[in-house]
């Protein structure tokens, strides 16, 4: 038998269909106008390791409403379905399991092992230089990248699997501005993002910083921008370079 809780972090099947998460009071409610079965309709919680009937949670029917409830839908001709089979991915899911890449192995993926990457092959080129070709290093050197692209591409396409979105919101980094967005959420966003829509202590942090780099480097391209729009050419400069290229015709062209 379960403990009642005031939360909403229940979920229901009813009529073959799965509900929720709902709190009790919207369960007893349902139970109340004999919209509930208590042995045909099933609970659950992510605490719990399976599905209850409704009836053996504790508070949701007393006696009399249980056996209210039974009548209403004996005398009822819609016919009750039984608790759907839950994947075991499902009830991952429902549980706030939700797999593909995490926050962490993004972040790490992103910043930390590239420049570890980097560093390994600057060292070993500058170790094996004289002893080892240099085509035969800078080939290594790039394959070794490229494995590592590969890695990162596997990964950034799970982030979206943890982020409970679709893979193909993977072609949205593509897009222009759109992908200021979409990298906002892979950086920033926890697991399941897409559903619950609640950002943690961590993430707001990120968020943070991500936005004002953003806004950092809008302003410092908006202020490239003018100052070349606004620089004047200087005559003298446009007449020496002019002569300069004269020069140079001159000298190479053929006779």
């Amino acid at each position: 038998m379960e403990n009642v809780e005031m939360t909403k972090e229940w979920f229901v099947t009813h009529e073959g269909k799965q509900f929720g998460p709902v709190s009790i009071d919207d369960l007893k409610f349902e139970a109340e106008q004999g919209k509930l079965n208590p042995r045909l309709d099933m609970v659950w919680r992510k605490d719990m390791d399976d599905w209850i009937p409704a009836g053996d949670l504790k508070g949701l029917f007393d006696i009399d409403e249980a056996a209210q409830a039974e009548e209403i839908k004996k005398a009822s001709p819609q016919v009750m379905g039984v608790a759907p089979e839950v994947s075991e991915k499902e009830k991952l899911r429902l549980q706030g399991k939700w797999g593909g890449s995490s926050r962490a192995t993004y972040l790490c993926v992103s910043f930390l092992l590239p420049l570890l990457l980097i560093a390994a092959i600057s060292v070993a080129g500058i170790l094996l230089k004289g002893k080892v070709d240099e085509n035969i290093i800078a080939l290594a050197g790039g394959g070794v990248m490229l494995i590592f692209a590969i890695f990162a591409l596997v990964v950034t396409i799970n982030r979206f699997t943890n982020l409970a979105m679709t893979r193909w919101w993977f072609l949205s980094l593509f897009v222009p501005i759109l992908s200021l967005w979409t990298y906002y959420r892979l950086l920033a966003c926890p697991a399941g993002y897409a559903e619950h829509k609640k950002l943690d202590g961590f993430g707001w942090l990120l968020s943070i910083i991500y936005w004002l780099f953003v806004l950092i480097a809008i302003a410092l391209f908006a202020a490239t921008i003018y100052a070349f729009s606004q620089a004047q050419p200087d005559p003298e400069s446009l007449k020496t370079t002019g002569d300069f290229l004269e020069i140079l015709k001159k000298t190479y062209a053929p006779e």
